[in-house]
């Protein structure tokens, strides 16, 4: 059985969010809605992969 990573954010960072635009904050739910059930493995490929998109 594979390890899941559950994303989910500390009471700081919830607190941190209410401070940010609306537009930062739809794109941190959405990222846990897509990204928050993958297991460890799969969640470090796919955010390796957009790190290094953004670097070209």
């Amino acid at each position: 059985m594979e390890d899941k990573t559950k994303i989910t954010l500390t009471e700081r960072a919830v607190e941190e969010l209410t401070t940010m635009p609306e537009d930062f904050k739809q794109n941190v739910k959405t990222i846990i809605e897509y990204h928050g059930d993958l297991n460890n493995k799969a969640f470090l490929e796919v955010m390796a992969g957009k790190f290094h998109q953004r670097q070209k």
